[in-house]
Parts: C-alpha cells; sequence; structure tokens
C-alpha cells in the first residue's frame, strides 16, 4: 500500500523532523542551563531568608504542583514563550505587568476558565 503522503520529500515530515531536531537542541541547552544554575539555586536554598522561601516554593511548585502540571507537555513553541514569559515577569518585576496585561483574558472568554 503506498501512501504517497509519506513520501521522503513531505513537508510534513520535514516539518516534524525540525520540530524533533530543535526540541532535541532545546533539551540539551535547557540541561546546560540547569547544570549552571542548580549551584545558584543550591545556595539560595541553604539560607534562611524570603529569596529562599520563594525558590524553594518554585522548585517545588515545578517538581510536584501547579507548574508541573502546567508545564508538562506544552509544544515547544509555546514552552519557549512560557519560559520568556516567566524571565521578563522575574527581571522585570513590576514593569512587566503592561507586557502581560494583553495575555491575561477578559472574563468570559474561554481562556479565563480556571485549570
Amino acid at each position: 500500500m503506498n501512501n504517497s503522503s509519506q513520501q521522503p520529500g513531505d513537508p510534513a515530515l520535514a516539518e516534524l523532523a525540525a520540530t524533533l531536531r530543535l526540541s532535541q537542541k532545546l533539551q540539551s541547552q535547557a540541561r546546560a542551563d540547569f547544570q549552571e544554575a542548580a549551584p545558584i539555586l543550591a545556595d539560595a536554598l541553604a539560607h534562611d531568608s524570603g529569596q529562599s522561601r520563594r525558590v524553594a516554593a518554585v522548585i517545588n511548585s515545578l517538581w510536584n504542583g501547579d507548574l508541573c502540571e502546567y508545564l508538562c507537555g506544552l509544544d515547544t513553541e509555546i514552552a519557549q514563550a512560557l519560559v520568556a514569559v516567566i524571565a521578563a515577569r522575574a527581571h522585570l518585576q513590576g514593569d512587566a505587568d503592561q507586557l502581560l496585561r494583553p495575555l491575561i483574558p477578559s472574563k468570559g472568554t474561554e481562556g479565563s476558565r480556571a485549570v
């Protein structure tokens, strides 16, 4: 049975292959970034401070909380976009509000329902 949509030159297959390569590249970069960040976070966690409590809360949420549930399994492009939003919030603090505001679903829209 010959399925012409599965030919080696198929654009859908090429797009899938490119997506997989990007995912592998991002996984490799994430591992390298994590290795660099881990000692900084370990040091922050070693102190009893507001910073250490915030770091612990985020890490716990990444491990088994809401962030874990929300982030796991996202498409690569969407995951990258969320990482950018999180970085903007962390570095811009209150200045990120005007950037985030257009992304906040208004009441009554599909995106505003609780997850």
